[in-house]
């Protein structure tokens, strides 16, 4: 193993990472005559459209735990490589939710190799801090805590804490990707999914491989009470001192009743507050496991040569004895109208969701569209009627995210000054009757179907993108595949069928609102 560590610690000298200016230039002009030559496709004849990954010969493989791997050869010098799991937030626990936002910031904290000087004088001290801060945890919990006791407490971890200092090598995870030429390391977490990806140079490949096993089967969580704070942080800037976010955070607390899309993807603060690392572990060892994972790797790569990589470094990692559970709560059907005002310092605004089905189900397409015609630039629907003629909003649009489960088309708008948040409702509602009544236009349709192929064509520009879009869609709709289905569900939609979705989803009955109220309190 420490052979493998110096093997990837060597940079290769002769690799050009820093390209000319004349390169530079060349790429650009290249990308612009790319999307041009996919925009011409898109608007052709309806006959002739076509999409860039049909272009493409993607390899499947699976290994007998499980894991699925997905492999796009293209004639580049580097490959993108991206792990993603079929876990999201609505796979935490109870009691633990945030835990798959909390386990993503946990996996750039090292492993029992990397981060660490010596990990067998560091274990002791991570203990140490865990057991402080179960005390100190517990006290918190009381209803008259001891502030004494928690001071003390808390001069004892600062102490281990700079004990660890010494021993930590805390960049040393980014420090290896970089020095091997890694660019674009990240990761994100969805209600339904999570991913982890950079891109390497296409000779560097075995340095993801390596690094992903140790992190599946060594990972230590490195810094977990600071890494809790930050979270907190990141909580209460997007939640709390947020408009939006409490806005929407509040749309899903009352749209939903029992499903877990009713939790903020970061959790609730108590649970993060006290979330506690050996519950953590748990969780990553019951959900983050080969059968719920897919690697994806697009670039300058021999399909065969990766799977043979991708078997040898992955192939042994065992599952748990029992499959990892699925959400089981399932929605009840809205019955009633709902509605929440929050009053905050902030200026007014309103958002309203409608129940609707998931990204696989035939009549999302047309509420897909049905997005575009009302809210997609300056000629929607909307923007039309409540910004350019009637003034009554600064801003509006919707969005209908691609879900795994059955979610909510949301529309949501900032009222000006002079009006109010009921107007600007009203004002929605009446336009989306209009639709319900009227449908819409030849043009409008043809229009928005264009808008979302050429979405579709152009998400696959890059090795990173069309690697995005498989995990994505293999994790989201079960199957990669479901991309050249996503493009024929668009094609296939009548105004019928936009009249049909209006009426059928767009009811009181299916609706939520959310008023914010502005106040000094």
């Amino acid at each position: 193993m420490q052979n493998n560590m110096n093997r990837f610690y060597r940079i290769d000298t002769a690799y050009n990472y820093r390209k000319s200016l004349y390169e530079g230039f060349m790429k650009k002009i290249s990308l612009l005559l790319i999307v041009s030559f996919i925009f011409a496709l898109i608007f052709a004849q309806e006959g002739e459209q076509s999409s860039f990954i049909f272009k493409m010969k993607v390899h499947e493989y699976r290994l007998n735990n499980g894991l699925k791997l997905l492999v796009v050869q293209r004639d580049t010098p580097t490959v993108s490589c991206q792990l993603w799991f079929d876990v999201g937030s609505v796979n935490d626990p109870e009691g633990l939710s945030g835990a798959a936002h909390l386990f993503e910031h946990m996996m750039f904290k090292g492993t029992r190799i990397i981060g660490t000087k010596n990990y067998e004088e560091e274990k002791p001290l991570l203990d140490e801090t865990v057991r402080i801060m179960r005390l100190h945890d517990s006290e918190c919990m009381k209803d008259e805590p001891d502030y004494a006791v928690l001071e003390a407490l808390k001069q004892e971890y600062s102490r281990v804490v700079r004990k660890l200092n010494e021993i930590q090598m805390k960049r040393e995870f980014w420090d290896i990707l970089e020095m091997q030429g890694a660019t674009e390391i990240n990761a994100s977490t969805s209600f339904d999914w999570t991913e982890y990806h950079y891109s390497l140079p296409a000779n560097k490949l075995e340095v993801w491989a390596w690094i992903e096993r140790d992190r599946l089967k060594n990972l230590v969580l490195r810094e977990f009470y600071a890494e809790r704070d930050v979270v907190l942080e990141e909580m209460r800037t997007s939640l709390f001192d947020s408009a939006w976010g409490r806005v929407y955070a509040e749309l899903r607390a009352i749209a939903f009743i029992e499903h877990p899309y009713r939790r903020p993807i970061i959790g609730f603060r108590r649970d993060i507050r006290f979330a506690d690392p050996d519950e953590l572990l748990a969780h990553l060892k019951r959900h983050y496991v080969p059968m719920n994972c897919v690697a994806v790797v697009v670039g300058g790569v021999k399909p065969d040569e990766v799977y043979t990589l991708v078997e040898r470094y992955f192939g042994d990692i065992e599952n748990p004895s029992e499959p990892p559970p699925k959400p089981k709560a399932v929605e009840p059907e809205q019955n009633s109208e709902r509605r929440a005002i929050i009053r905050a310092p902030f200026k007014k605004r309103l958002i309203l969701g409608f129940h609707r089905p998931e990204l696989t189900n035939p009549d999302f397409a047309p509420l897909e569209l049905l997005t575009l015609i009302l809210s997609y630039g300056r000629s929607s629907r909307l923007y039309k009627a409540l910004v350019k003629e009637k003034k009554l909003a600064a801003s509006v649009d919707c969005w209908n995210r691609d879900s795994k489960y059955p979610d909510l088309f949301i529309i949501r708008a900032l009222p000006t000054s002079e009006h109010t948040n009921a107007e600007v409702e009203a004002a929605v509602l009446a336009e989306i009757e209009k639709v319900k009544k009227e449908g819409v236009t030849a043009s409008e349709l043809e229009q928005a179907k264009k808008k979302s192929l050429f979405g579709i064509a152009s998400a696959l520009d890059s090795n990173s993108s069309i690697a995005w879009q498989l995990g994505y869609y293999q994790c989201t709709a079960g199957d990669w595949r479901f991309i050249y289905r996503a493009e024929e569900n668009i094609k296939k939609v009548t105004k019928e069928d936009i009249i049909r979705v209006a009426n059928k989803y767009f009811k009181p009955s299916n609706m939520s609102v959310v008023y914010l109220e502005e106040s000094s309190k």
